[in-house]
């Protein structure tokens, strides 16, 4: 997970920074966007949005319900930003992890139908 407080000095200090996997909220998007303007980022950073899908308390990420909202905010409010896609860590040491996953494609599923993609 990046904290919002950490974007200036990545974007600053990663030139060549070419894709940030873990966005998990509009506060995080905003300071990327900000970050990306002040360091005069000819390219747009393409980033992702972490969405939480195990529920587990020791992992950072959006709620599945707040998906759209995330996505909407990056593409409308940060043109500095390119939103490339979802991502998500499933339970560790689950026998199981297709839930987590069949999640994160529904979450997909209604962004690209939000977005018109």
């Amino acid at each position: 997970m990046l904290q919002s407080n950490k974007a200036k000095s990545l974007v600053a200090g990663v030139p060549n920074l070419a894709v940030v996997e873990s966005v998990h909220s509009t506060k995080t998007a905003t300071a990327l966007q900000k970050a990306c303007e002040a360091a005069g980022r000819s390219d747009p950073l393409r980033v992702m949005i972490q969405v939480l899908t195990s529920g587990e308390d020791s992992k950072s990420g959006c709620d599945p319900s707040e998906c759209v909202g995330m996505a909407q905010h990056i593409v409308e409010q940060c043109p500095a930003l390119q939103l490339t896609g979802l991502m998500t860590i499933g339970k560790f040491g689950d026998p199981n992890p297709e839930p987590y996953f069949a999640l994160l494609q529904q979450c997909r599923g209604r962004v690209a139908q939000a977005l018109g993609v």
